[in-house]
């Protein structure tokens, strides 16, 4: 999908030294990291990064989206690489009655880029 170009940005944990991917940096994406295997598939620069929350059927953007649409959701998942949300919720191990999860989204498109993308016009 990165190679296509259908995927749009990906999520990352936290990280603990706080150096996350902001944005104007050179992003490098790998296959079979820590394999014999290992290639680098592109380079391209971040256009945005921010800290983002997940629960179970909300994706919040802060100051940006409220994912809360079911097609939203799905849509979002898909562009993220997943079959359907019901994947990335268990990917990201994201389930009912659970705690907020913060994640470090970092996209190669632009804000306006992502919301056309998910169809979204306006804040919902």
């Amino acid at each position: 999908m990165v190679l296509s170009g259908e995927k749009p940005f990906t999520l990352r944990a936290l990280r603990k030294d706080g150096h996350d991917a902001k944005a104007g940096q050179t992003l490098y994406m790998f296959t079979g990291l820590r394999t014999k295997q290992c290639q680098r598939i592109a380079e391209k620069q971040c256009r945005f990064a921010m800290t983002i929350r997940l629960l179970y059927c909300w994706i919040g953007i802060p100051g940006f989206l409220d994912l809360v649409r079911p097609d939203h959701l799905e849509l979002f998942s898909r562009l993220d690489g997943f079959e359907n949300y019901e994947a990335f919720c268990a990917f990201h191990e994201i389930k009912d009655g659970m705690h907020t999860r913060q994640m470090r989204l970092i996209a190669w498109v632009t804000r306006a880029e992502l919301k056309e993308l998910l169809g979204v016009e306006y804040d919902t």
